[in-house]
């Protein structure tokens, strides 16, 4: 799978700096976008929906965490890498509000730069692992009930129905109801 990055940094060199680095050590990643600023970082976002973002912290117009506030409530799944010149904790605790799981300090050296970014990578790949086996046990689930369904109706014109409370057999045709089901 090819993970589609987007870069925003206000200051140009740094984005064509990352988007060198990124390009040599990095062959699953597509960078797809720069942002000059947090405005055009929703508006590529929105356009292109990268996976994961490299996020400045301070930029004109529209900083970093509003930008990343903006994404997130479009792009729930996109991934955020904020990267500041700014080592304040306040800074990295409203990151963290916002749900950015990791935060770069500039001047980064490119092989902490490289293992941030493996990471979120990493972390895409087990949630879109998670997401494929849930679609096959739901996928499975829903074969098993409609045989299950089958077979009931093959009992009801055959005469073959045990004693069975009706409130059972709701569990079994409205499964969305129910809190819990296997």
């Amino acid at each position: 799978m090819t993970i589609r990055l987007l870069i925003a940094d206000d200051e140009w060199i740094e984005r064509q700096a990352m988007i060198k680095l990124i390009t040599e050590e990095l062959n699953q990643i597509e960078i797809i976008g720069e942002a000059a600023n947090g405005r055009q970082a929703i508006e590529q976002a929105r356009k292109l929906e990268p996976h994961i973002v490299m996020m400045d912290i301070k930029m004109p117009g529209v900083d970093g965490l509003e930008a990343v506030r903006q994404i997130r409530a479009e792009l729930p799944k996109t991934k955020f890498i904020m990267v500041s010149a700014y080592n304040t904790f306040d800074y990295a605790k409203q990151a963290m509000r916002e749900g950015v799981k990791e935060y770069l300090l500039k001047p980064s050296q490119n092989i902490e730069i490289i293992e941030t970014i493996e990471r979120v990578i990493k972390e895409i790949e087990e949630e879109n692992k998670r997401e494929s086996e849930r679609e096959i046990l739901r996928d499975s689930y829903n074969r098993a009930l409609s045989f299950v369904q089958s077979e009931w109706v093959s009992a009801l014109l055959l005469d073959h129905i045990q004693d069975v409370d009706g409130e059972d057999w709701e569990t079994v045709f409205n499964p969305q109801d129910q809190k819990v089901y296997a």
